[in-house]
């Protein structure tokens, strides 16, 4: 570890003789372990932050009235269903996780929840768009690509586009052959097709979809981050003035000094976080972390191992397990006096 002094400061102290300060520079494995577990900390702040914004929110007449008929829809519209738990999904997955379906009941209720979903197109969305959805569904099965055993899975009965008799009649292999209409016909057409309709031709349903996203990333996630950041990292400024650390630096004994070698100034501390709160923690949510990578990369490549915010303001950290960080020369004074002094003998002469 490469040593940081602070004897220039104060060669000209009043005390009399130099005084020399010298710091270590933490080893590079516990800086990581402090950062981390100040992440660990934000996540897990963050999480109980976000469930309170979610509750706040979710108690809101028009979030509650916004999410009912965004609800009703889905379950009008026969994409969605409530799955043994009561928890509300889109069909395929309720239908996967039941293990008591076989492949011929899961076509079933394929087939099921595709003409209901017929049924409700044509009441909600114009002719024009629900004609366009019925001839997709044709052409969709009988794209060339649709077979079993060379056979194709759907032919024409007239004008009518029906699944395959000679595949369907079988004495035997018949749950082969529905699991292949059920994986490669009916539930690839709900989730690649009429889920796409259902949020595109539907009326409303875009709108709700969207507005309930954003509440859930503006109103929620967002908020829950950032609050946990300033309880992670901006709270402990004011806790430990000395060194600014966080609370996992604090615990290995990691502190911050200025180019002075002192304690950092409260102006300079909220200008670091500053710095780290927009350009790092929340940059990062929407550029794939890369302004944590690179203030990592800074820290663990550059000469004077700084994260990018104390690059820019020429702040470093120190090991202060052994070696107090000051605020002042004034305090180092002090402290030089308070410890050259003889301590006063109190004891009293002795009594013939």
């Amino acid at each position: 570890m490469s040593e940081l002094k602070v004897n220039d400061i104060v060669n000209e102290s009043l005390t009399g003789p130099k005084v020399e300060i010298v710091y270590q520079r933490p080893k590079f494995f516990r800086r990581v372990m402090a950062n981390s577990l100040d992440a660990i900390l934000l996540i897990f702040l963050a999480l109980l932050s976000f469930l309170g914004f979610r509750a706040i929110v979710s108690s809101t007449p028009g979030y509650r009235a916004n999410v009912d008929e965004l609800t009703q829809i889905r379950v009008d519209s026969k994409m969605y269903a409530y799955d043994d738990n009561g928890v509300l999904q889109d069909v395929v997955t309720t239908i996967n996780k039941d293990s008591a379906n076989t492949a011929g009941s899961r076509v079933r209720k394929a087939k099921a929840a595709i003409d209901g979903f017929f049924v409700y197109a044509e009441q909600k969305c114009d002719a024009q768009d629900y004609a366009a959805i019925v001839n997709d569904y044709r052409s969709f099965r009988l794209s060339s690509s649709l077979a079993y055993s060379g056979a194709p899975l759907f032919v024409l009965d007239g004008e009518e586009v029906v699944e395959n008799p000679a595949l369907v009649s079988g004495a035997s292999g018949l749950d082969n052959v529905w699991n292949t209409y059920y994986q490669r016909a009916y539930s690839p057409y709900i989730d690649e097709h009429l889920q796409g309709y259902l949020l595109t031709k539907v009326p409303k349903t875009y709108e709700l979809t969207q507005y309930v996203a954003l509440m859930l990333l503006l109103a929620e996630i967002l908020p829950g981050y950032a609050f946990a950041g300033l309880l992670v990292y901006l709270l402990p400024i004011f806790i430990f003035r000395r060194g600014r650390m966080t609370f996992a630096k604090a615990a290995y004994r990691i502190g911050l000094v200025d180019q002075s070698m002192f304690s950092p100034k409260l102006g300079r501390s909220l200008a670091r976080f500053a710095l780290f709160y927009f350009l790092e923690l929340l940059l990062s949510l929407v550029s794939f972390g890369i302004p944590f990578i690179i203030s990592f990369t800074l820290m663990a490549f550059s000469k004077k191992q700084q994260g990018f915010p104390d690059y820019l303001l020429d702040l470093r950290e120190v090991d202060c397990t052994s070696s107090k960080i000051y605020f002042s020369s004034a305090e180092i004074d002090l402290d030089a006096v308070t410890g050259r002094k003889k301590p006063i003998d109190f004891t009293p002469d002795h009594f013939d």
